[in-house]
């Protein structure tokens, strides 16, 4: 931690933000996140450890706002494509997408993409999560679980990357060699009920 590594001499905040600003936090997948985890695993399997993790996505609401910032326009909707344009739809995002891994058997949290959306289908979101999933595979990470909500995009999201329904839990193939279980966030289905039974 940057408490240790400096014998708790706490750098100034201009310091702190001169190191942000240096970092590459464009929306998409980030690559300073993915070194993290690479040497956080590294690590602990050196310590006898096999490290497991969990994927989380979820939307945030944000104020529709553009601003031109260092030559650029920020705001408008950006999956973090290599297109030449900040905002090829032209339309100004209204949601935030977050891809976030929670190590399960190590102490480990990190958000590893975000993407300005207005929507997204479940074809999209699943595209997100293949390419999620195997960026992490590329760097030894196992992933066995991914965590969301369950607005209707989310379920065909599920759907499309092989979900299997029952009365216990809901099991989806990522890939032919990959298990992963679909796990419904319940604080979320808690709030959707409570949102129907509101609206009748």
């Amino acid at each position: 931690s940057v408490r240790k590594s400096l014998n708790n001499a706490i750098p100034h905040k201009k310091t702190l933000y001169n190191w942000c600003t240096k970092l590459d936090a464009s929306p998409g997948f980030t690559e300073p996140a993915f070194r993290y985890l690479k040497k956080k695993i590294v690590d602990e399997i050196a310590a006898g450890k096999e490290p497991l993790f969990a994927l989380s996505l979820d939307e945030m609401s944000i104020m529709k706002r553009v601003d031109f910032v260092s030559s650029k326009f920020i705001g408008g909707v950006n999956l973090g494509m290599e297109t030449g344009e900040e905002n090829p739809t032209g339309k100004e995002a209204t949601e935030a997408l977050m891809f976030l891994v929670n190590g399960v058997n190590v102490n480990c949290r990190i958000p590893v993409g975000y993407f300005f959306i207005t929507s997204l289908t479940g074809e999209q979101l699943a595209q997100l999560v293949r390419l999620c999933v195997g960026k992490l595979n590329e760097i030894n990470a196992t992933v066995i679980s991914l965590t969301t909500d369950g607005p209707p995009s989310h379920v065909a999201m599920a759907r499309l990357l092989g979900a299997k329904f029952n009365d216990r839990c809901i099991d989806s193939y990522i890939s032919e060699d990959q298990f992963l279980v679909w796990i419904l966030d319940a604080s979320h289905m808690d709030k959707l009920v409570r949102n129907t039974w509101g609206d009748y």
